[in-house]
């Protein structure tokens, strides 16, 4: 599949990725019983390369932020978060953004004033006191 276009303005839709938290067993243990959102995971580890966090994650990474606290100093050298891609996933199937879908919105409205939904339909009929036409 290839990578989904905007309608409207025709950029590129944004992959859908989810940030990865690389946290230590201790950390992990505390954390349990807790929920997380959709957009987030923790994993036991501490890579210091995109190799390393990619055989961790089996997902493609798409970035990563060095810097954790290990033992109370930083280290600079681990990766403490990356975000990753499923390599199927985007953020919208038609748009890449709500302006966007609002502008095309705006002129399938203006271009094409026939399209509407069931609801607009018969809302217009009770507007007209024809809820009993067919």
């Amino acid at each position: 599949m290839s990578r989904p276009l905007c309608r409207n303005c025709g950029k590129p839709i944004a992959k859908k990725t989810v940030t990865v938290y690389f946290i230590t067993a201790a950390a992990m243990a505390e954390r349990a019983g807790r929920s997380t959102y959709a957009w987030e995971r923790y994993v036991v580890g501490d890579p210091r390369t995109r190799a390393e966090v990619a055989r961790l994650v089996n997902d493609q990474v798409t970035s990563v932020k060095r810097g954790a606290v290990r033992n109370g100093k930083m280290d600079h050298e681990i990766i403490s978060r990356a975000n990753v891609w499923d390599g199927e996933s985007y953020a919208d199937p038609f748009f890449c953004t709500g302006t966007c879908a609002q502008g095309f919105g705006y002129m399938v409205a203006r271009n094409f004033p026939t399209i509407r939904t069931v609801d607009y339909a018969a809302a217009v009929k009770r507007q007209q006191g024809k809820e009993n036409a067919p």
